[in-house]
């Protein structure tokens, strides 16, 4: 008997795949210690099966007419009933790893089927329920769970799992966040962090079983900009639970920093004006994928992530940049690598005798702050004589906005105060060169070409040329637009 293998991941934030491969593997030897043969394989990565979206993968494996339907659990085929009735149109054998045969061609088996699929449906709404009424008790906590500590799956630098500050990490930090406010850069702030020796403990968490074996202690690999840079834009540092991104109110726990030094690097961290030197991007991890969030889908605008086209044995083939809303716009990852650095490169050649020269002009940084800490008192008294009912809701806002403005023009000004002190070596094109990997274009700097990309293009489009197309040109499948040297 010939299987077609589907596997299905909801939720997979490192785009590593490595849970459809685990699916993928134990599914063959399934098949194979039965002697059935391994037709195609079918990959919905990173897609959920009940919030109404496409899965491009299962519809191809229904169009396909399979011989029959191998999966590792019947949920990850299915989870809506209007699903199921569609894979019964089919008329075929579906086989479960870990729950077993589903003969659809009898009134028995579509039975079990369908009862099946009423509990994974009855699962995910329960699993809803339940997420919604923790959420409701931790807002009503300050961000704390039942045993009375914050939700957080791994220790965040700066605090311990009880939400108290670390002796030693919690000065660090606010360190850190005034190093920025002094002018300084997440490369500078990386550097302080490792001179004091802290690291990164969600390293810890994935060497730790490597370390155990060995019988060593784990360590924690040093911090890089690309995984500072999102601790610093974390409100958790100035006491504000965040909930799905959404800030929802002053947490249990005391806070590292002020509400005000918050805000003022959130703005200078993310304002777009600032003077890139090499630092990542940021985000989740170390980024590998040139354009991943950076290049767009020229049918929805959604950006691009990347994903792996494989042949028919299910092993892979390519790597493809692919649109990460509508999933219609695919274009390979090597082709488009090329294209962007060369189209960069030649264009920071062109740019060498206009590149603006950072405005070095001193600023009364001390001064600065002073004031800063001005406005966030002057908020702090609107907040308690709007508690003393001295002034109204509508006061109370505008207050608030007048004061934010003050604060986001004091905070830009100490944006372009901060140029950092490390050279424009990155703008070498010799250097940008050496950072493209070899001729084959292995190797790609990604951390210290991304920001140049982002300083010398406004936008990176993609257009797609559709499946199996080699006759790929710029301009036609891959559009990009330049900022003006100035």
């Amino acid at each position: 008997m010939k299987v077609s293998l589907y596997v299905r991941l909801s939720e997979d934030a490192h785009g590593n795949e490595l849970g459809v491969e685990r699916q993928i593997n134990e599914c063959r030897e399934y098949a194979e210690t039965r002697g059935w043969s391994v037709g195609e394989v079918f990959i919905d990565n990173d897609l959920s099966a009940t919030t109404g979206v496409e899965r491009p993968e299962f519809e191809r494996l229904l169009a396909s007419q399979p011989e029959s339907i191998l999966c590792w659990h019947l949920d990850r085929l299915l989870r809506v009933s209007s699903d199921l009735e569609r894979v019964i149109a089919l008329n075929v054998n579906v086989f479960s790893k870990e729950a077993g045969w589903f003969d659809l061609s009898t009134p028995a088996g579509r039975a079990v089927a369908r009862t099946v699929t009423a509990w994974s449906t009855y699962e995910g709404e329960q699993k809803a329920a339940r997420q919604k009424a923790a959420h409701r008790q931790r807002v009503d906590a300050g961000g704390m769970t039942a045993t009375g500590r914050p939700w957080w799956p791994t220790r965040p630098l700066g605090f311990n799992l009880d939400g108290t500050h670390h002796d030693e990490e919690a000065p660090a930090l606010r360190e850190v966040y005034d190093h920025i406010l002094r002018g300084g850069t997440l490369a500078g702030s990386v550097r302080y962090l490792d001179e004091l020796g802290i690291v990164t403990q969600r390293s810890l968490d994935l060497d730790a079983k490597a370390a155990a074996e060995e019988g060593r202690e784990p360590v924690g690999r040093p911090w890089r900009a690309s995984s500072l840079r999102p601790v610093l834009l974390n409100a958790r540092n100035a006491g504000i639970y965040v909930y799905n991104g959404e800030e929802i109110g002053e947490a249990a726990w005391e806070p590292i920093v002020t509400e005000e030094v918050f805000r003022a690097v959130v703005r200078i961290v993310t304002n777009p004006a600032r003077r890139l030197n090499g630092e990542a991007s940021g985000g989740f991890g170390h980024r590998t994928n040139l354009l991943t969030g950076l290049a767009s889908c020229s049918l929805c605008g959604h950006t691009v992530r990347a994903a792996w086209r494989r042949n028919a044995a299910g092993e892979r083939a390519y790597k493809v940049y692919q649109c990460g809303g509508c999933k219609k716009v695919t274009l390979r990852a090597e082709w488009a690598d090329s294209v962007v650095t060369r189209e960069v490169i030649e264009r920071v050649e062109q740019w060498q005798d206009e590149l603006p020269k950072p405005d070095q002009a001193p600023i009364d940084v001390a001064s600065l702050h002073t004031q800063l800490k001005a406005l966030d008192a002057s908020k702090q008294e609107l907040a308690e004589d709007r508690a003393l009912g001295l002034i109204d809701r509508e006061q109370l806002r505008l207050g608030t906005a007048r004061a934010n403005e003050e604060i986001a023009k004091i905070t830009d000004q100490l944006a372009e105060h901060g140029t950092g002190d490390d050279g424009p070596l990155f703008w070498d094109p010799d250097t940008l060169w050496q950072w493209t990997g070899d001729e084959a274009g292995e190797g790609y700097d990604v951390e210290r070409l991304t920001p140049i990309i982002k300083r010398v293009c406004r936008s990176i489009v993609l257009t797609g040329p559709g499946k199996g197309r080699k006759d790929l040109l710029y301009g036609q499948h891959l559009v990009i637009e330049f900022h003006e040297p100035t």
